[in-house]
């Protein structure tokens, strides 16, 4: 019998010999590699624990014996809606058919999320999100999908309040470089030619010139 005997902690899809069976869609890590021997120093009796059950019998712990077989313990993880379940399977290494290969890269959905706090519903947020796209374009070379949820607040905000928010808010903006730290400039600088013009031209009609 051949022993296929996976490194500790190597995640990812098993294949085994029946009675053995491990599902082609869950994720098994292996948590725990023992003898024969170790096992029955503890005083467990591995035929009765782990081959008894699936129907075999003492002469295939013996032919396992023979091959030198560890019982290897594969523990799967699934999240309900009310809690955690494990699943364990112990099985020799001699019905192991395939386990992960180690040298393979792991994948995993990422979501970043980022919290506005409380904003009046007026600010409109397409040049942030383009910012966030960009951002994860130019970092990671990601093409990413930006997406607002909104919870309603359950307090008001006087518009005193709202004065110093949106004071305090635009001061703070550090990110002059982005789309729309530019046209925050550009805005404040239109405002202070408007002020220009509009003193340039009252004196003009008050000295009737």
């Amino acid at each position: 019998m051949d022993r296929r005997t996976p490194p500790l902690n190597a995640t990812g899809r098993y294949t085994l010999l029946e009675p053995w069976v491990a599902d082609s869609s869950t994720i098994y890590s292996c948590k725990a590699i023992r003898s024969f021997d170790d096992i029955y120093k503890t005083g467990v009796d591995v035929f009765k624990s782990y081959y008894e059950p699936l129907g075999l019998t003492r002469e295939d712990v013996e032919e396992g014996r023979q091959a030198g077989a560890n019982i290897v313990t594969l523990m799967s993880r699934s999240v309900g809606l009310a809690n955690e379940q494990v699943g364990v399977i112990y099985v020799p290494d001699t019905h192991i058919v395939s386990y992960p290969d180690m040298s393979s890269y792991r994948y995993n959905h990422v979501v970043l999320s980022i919290s506005l706090g409380a904003i009046p519903d007026y600010i409109q947020l397409d040049l942030l999100k383009d910012e966030m796209v960009a951002a994860a374009s130019d970092v990671i070379g990601v093409e990413s999908e930006v997406k607002v949820h909104v919870a309603e607040s359950s307090g008001s905000v006087t518009p005193e309040e709202h004065d110093v928010w949106v004071a305090a808010r635009e001061q703070a903006i550090a990110n002059r470089g982005s789309e729309y730290g530019r046209i925050l400039e550009l805005q404040q600088q239109l405002q202070a030619l408007q002020v220009k013009y509009d003193t340039l031209e009252q004196y003009v009609l008050d000295n009737d010139l």
